[in-house]
């Protein structure tokens, strides 16, 4: 016998039709009747009506009946469960016993009186399924497998200590189906006792060391972690493990991200430091510890310095493409989520250790790099503890050139080119602690923190050439400066980055909800304990021939010199100036959120909801003292010079500057009567801000097994508080302002997710989003010169950017372990934010005025191509091949304020990705990796287009070697920039360089313990 069409009505609703309730369940004994009722309850439902019909179409099973079941309002729960029961019962008793004609046509049942003869199957006879899926060798937890019932829709997922739960469940035998890439899938029996818990343990069998044709490591390396949880995701993320970032020499998150599909990286010295998701403006992305969002060191953005935490502390990666409402809306490019380590990510104690050391081909030192990290559970696994250390250091030199650009007569000639040597070393020190208390199975308490610093020590050697005039006949390619400045500068600038954030919060399941929520704290600080300027200036301005035709390497030449190495004696102190700057900015956090499921008709549903409290405290401060006067026992040029030269790029530029130079001689400087504050540094640039956001959402999801739908909106009210101050640079005086800014939005969303197959996945999304102006930016200050009618300034009366996003992705899951995905994105623009220079009227006159302002409209869309395979089909030895291949293609543009044309968004390349391919057989593991991003704007000239910066086109390979000694010993090899790329920026053209870098290649070998 099949039961065809249960279905249940509210009372008020109209009688729905036969058409419209095709979908089959299988009732072939009382307990799964029973089952199926009980899935079919909806807490309105009372009174029951039933009719029962014969097939139009007759088939092989003469006992097959259509049965329409309508709930009416007026019974609690036990006895709409008991009539349900009894009426399905009846049916099917007298459709055995009934005649096919008499059975063509339909009858109505009522059965109200039915439940107190029938025993009950209360909500309290329900039970469970409880359990935990990992890894059947190593024991590890497996994150994001899918467990489903078969013959149902009911399905769950392993949270990252490997638990599921299946809820409300009737008495029953059950079978699961239990699966996870890279893994054998398997299936289990299972028996639900009337209100029992069934506990599950679920060790699976990673299918390479099934077939014996893989190193064990190998599994991890090609992402099982990464894929099974992207692939149980709701939404679009891409999700990258610890133990992937492992295989690319990567030594900072900013690196390890761009590694992913859409996400592109910016450099500092050759380190990643800010990302661009999908072509959007770093700022345009928010970064989270644990969920907790971080805030920015550096004063002048709210993007973070990615660089200052390294790679050894974290769990995974997270990058969320498309939010839902239980996400913060400041993430118009992605949500990037660092996930940090976790005891119950384990099934025991552990120990993860890395040592390695380094060198660079520009400079030498110490380079050196050390992790490690403890974990282990006590108490019967109800507490578990994990900490995290990790300390690097590395030493470089790096030879930079810059040209500044100025149109003359409709053509670009050079007007400024400074040579620096730097001389740096740059330190990380991370720490991260995580105490899981498990209160009980339903019941999880936590406690978390991380601090990040980031330290570098740099020396510039600079040598300045400012050009007074060029000579008649000269062209942009060839001629002669003439009335040359020439100036040597050496600078100590010392920057320290610091992140730190405590996390306290809780997990609690109900039988009708779950309950979670956080208090948290985060705070960034960027401090410049040193920053000091000595120079001295040529005593005579020389003509410099110049041959400007190749604009990577221009030749000067003076005529009588060796290169451009003038003679120490021809130097006479210029200036000392010290600069003191600091920034803080402080978040403190409180979010709860109640999940409640519940049934829609054949759906399992879900609705979510939940409050969050932001409040940032952001401030700047900085100071400048200069002193143009030689004291008396001042160093001249040749006491602060040393013997080694500087080579930059090729020019031969003098001597270099001793580094002992400030520690010998800037308390002269400073007790010198001359050296004095800079009055108007005192004020200009400083700022206090606060910023409060209160937010609410609500979200439902829905569930038909094949297909999920996610439905909501998030409300965010934002409250700013700045004060600032007005200086007048020609009066030399001061006045605080303060401005206040009040805003709300509404954020709709929905996402759909559809398995076509199990491996076939594609998913839509139209979600929106925000990005609020740097509080700087909001904040009032300004900086008046009067007598020229010139103004810089804030603007208090900037609009956030707000997007609107759709975005489609198909995702095919390769067996074994792989993925091939394509992807499409759109995202619309109102009010982006630039900085320009117009011309506006101020108390009736026209004053220039520089200051951030809103454009009307933009866009950015795009595709993503993705694909990582281990080629295990392929004949030995050619099965230890791998790809792991990625693509994006973007475009944008967006309006400039004050009718200034249109420009593509800061930070948008058009052409990114990677190409890795990597061997691994016997225990060896090699990599090479290429990266690539295209040229892309990194701001707007304030006065002429044509002189637009641009970071140039960049590509950079990498090579990793791994040789697997022992299951717990691991010896590795890494370089960097094989082919020794260097950096470029340019004003408006290639051809007109602005700015050229190069960083060398690095080395790095050492060995990784794993216990």
């Amino acid at each position: 016998m099949r039961v065809v069409g249960i279905r249940m009505r509210h009372k008020h609703d109209r009688f729905p039709s036969l058409k419209a309730s095709k979908r089959v369940l299988s009732a072939q004994s009382e307990a799964d009747r029973h089952r199926f009722a009980s899935r079919s309850v909806s807490p309105k439902a009372g009174v029951i009506v039933l009719t029962y019909c014969l097939p139009t179409v007759r088939s092989a099973d003469k006992q097959s009946n259509l049965i329409w079941i309508v709930f009416f309002g007026g019974l609690d729960v036990d006895k709409r469960l008991n009539a349900l029961g009894l009426a399905v019962a009846t049916a099917l008793t007298a459709a055995q016993g009934s005649h096919a004609a008499d059975l063509e046509t339909q009858g109505v049942l009522q059965i109200a009186q039915a439940s107190a003869q029938q025993p009950q199957i209360a909500g309290n006879t329900l039970g469970s399924i409880e359990g935990r899926v990992q890894d059947a060798n190593r024991a590890f937890q497996l994150n994001g497998a899918l467990i489903t019932v078969e013959g149902s829709n009911r399905e769950a997922r392993t949270d990252r200590s490997g638990r599921f739960s299946l809820v409300g469940l009737p008495p029953d035998n059950y079978r699961l189906h239990i699966d996870y890439l890279g893994y054998r899938s398997q299936s289990v029996e299972v028996t639900v006792e009337p209100g029992g818990k069934a506990q599950l343990d679920i060790g699976m069998e990673d299918e390479a060391v099934a077939m014996g044709v893989m190193n064990v490591q190998a599994i991890r390396d090609i992402q099982s972690r990464s894929l099974n949880r992207q692939r149980a995701a709701d939404n679009i993320m891409t999700v990258v493990s610890a133990d992937s970032i492992g295989r690319f020499p990567d030594g900072n998150v900013a690196e390890s991200l761009s590694r992913t599909s859409g996400v592109s990286v910016q450099r500092d010295q050759g380190e990643g430091r800010y990302i661009n998701v999908r072509g959007a403006p770093a700022e345009f992305n928010r970064v989270a510890i644990d969920g907790i969002a971080l805030p920015s060191p550096d004063g002048g953005t709210r993007a973070i310095d990615l660089d200052t935490i390294p790679t050894d502390i974290v769990a995974s990666l997270e990058v969320t493409k498309a939010l839902t409402p239980d996400l913060d809306a400041d993430s118009i490019g992605g949500h990037v989520n660092i996930t940090t380590r976790s005891a119950f990510d384990e099934s025991g104690p552990f120990l993860r250790a890395n040592v390695g050391y380094g060198y660079n081909e520009l400079g030498s030192g110490d380079n050196h790099r050390l992790g490690l990290t403890l974990g282990n559970t006590f108490a019967d696994d109800r507490i578990g503890l994990v900490v995290s250390a990790s300390h690097s250091r590395t030493e470089r030199q790096t030879d930079n050139v810059e040209h500044d650009w100025t149109e003359i007569d409709g053509e670009f000639f050079p007007e400024e080119t400074v040579f620096k040597d730097y001389e740096l070393t740059r330190e990380r020190y991370a720490l991260s602690g995580r105490l899981d208390f498990r209160v009980s199975e339903r019941s999880t308490l936590y406690l978390s923190g991380t601090h990040s610093k980031f330290v570098d020590d740099e020396i510039r050697h600079a040598t300045e050439f400012e050009y007074g005039g060029y000579a008649p006949g000269s062209t942009p390619d060839s001629g002669t400066f003439e009335d040359v400045e020439v100036t040597k500068e050496l600078r100590h600038r010392r920057v320290e980055n610091t992140l730190n954030q405590l996390a306290f919060g809780g997990e609690h399941r109900f039988d009708r909800f779950d309950v979670d929520y956080r208090v948290s704290t985060a705070r960034a600080e960027q401090r410049y304990p040193k920053r000091d300027y000595l120079e001295y200036t040529l005593n005579y301005n020389p003509d410099i021939d110049y041959d400007w035709r190749n604009g990577n390497s221009p030749k000067l030449s003076v005529a009588g010199i060796d290169g451009l190495s003038f003679a120490p004696e021809d130097f006479e102190f210029s200036q000392y100036e010290r600069r003191e700057r600091s920034s803080k900015d402080r978040e403190h956090t409180v979010a709860s959120n109640v999940t409640v499921p519940f049934q829609l008709g054949t759906a399992d549903a879900e609705a979510k909801f939940g409050l969050k409290v932001r409040r940032k405290e952001k401030s700047q401060d900085e100071d400048r003292f200069r002193n143009r006067s030689q004291p008396a026992d001042g160093p001249e040029y040749s006491d602060v010079i040393r013997n080694e030269r500087s080579n930059n790029f090729g020019y031969r530029l003098g001597n270099r500057f001793r580094k002992n130079t400030f520690d010998r001689y800037a308390d002269i400087y400073r007790n010198d009567p001359n050296y004095r504050a800079r009055a108007g540094y005192a004020y200009f640039g400083d700022f206090k801000a606060e910023e409060d956001i209160y937010a609410l959402y609500g979200m439902n999801t829905f569930d038909w097994g094949a297909t999920r739908l996610i439905v909501g909106a998030r409300v965010e009210q934002t409250r700013t508080d700045a004060e600032a101050y007005y200086w007048d640079d020609d009066a030399e005086t001061a006045s605080l302002q303060e401005a206040s800014r009040n805003y709300t939005h509404v954020f709709p969303s929905l996402h759909l997710r559809h398995e076509i197959s199990r491996n076939l996945i594609v998913r839509g999304a139209y979600t929106t989003a925000i990005n609020r102006p740097n509080l700087n930016q909001f904040s009032p200050y300004a900086e008046a010169e009067p007598a020229d009618f010139e103004i810089e300034r804030g603007n208090p009366k900037l609009d956030p950017t707000y997007a609107h996003n759709l975005d489609l992705m198909a995702e095919y899951y390769i067996r074994p372990l792989g993925i091939v995905s394509a992807g499409a994105f759109y995202k619309r623009l109102n009010d982006p934010i630039f900085e320009v220079t117009s011309n506006r009227e101020i108390d009736g006159e026209l004053w220039e005025v520089s200051q951030p302002d809103n454009g009307d409209s933009g866009y950015l869309y795009g595709v993503e191509l993705n694909w990582q395979q281990g080629l295990s089909f392929l004949p030995e030895p050619l099965d230890g091949f791998g790809v792991f291949a990625n693509y994006t293609y973007t475009e944008s543009d967006a309006d400039l304020p004050a009718g200034q044309g249109s420009v593509r968004l800061p930070g948008q390349s058009r052409h990114s990705g990677n190409l890795a391919l990597y061997y691994e057989r016997h225990g060896f593991n090699t990599r090479i990796s290429y990266n690539y991003r295209s040229a892309f704007i990194d701001s707007v000239h304030d006065t002429n287009r044509a002189l637009d910066t641009w970071w140039d086109s960049r590509a950079q390979i990498d090579l990793s070697a791994s040789y697997q000694a022992t299951d717990n010993f691991q010896l590795y090899a890494e370089a960097m920039n094989l082919t020794d790329s260097a950096q470029n920026r340019y004003r408006g053209d290639s051809n007109r360089v602005y700015e050229r870098e190069k960083f060398g290649r690095f080395y790095q070998a050492g060995a990784r313990l794993n216990f």
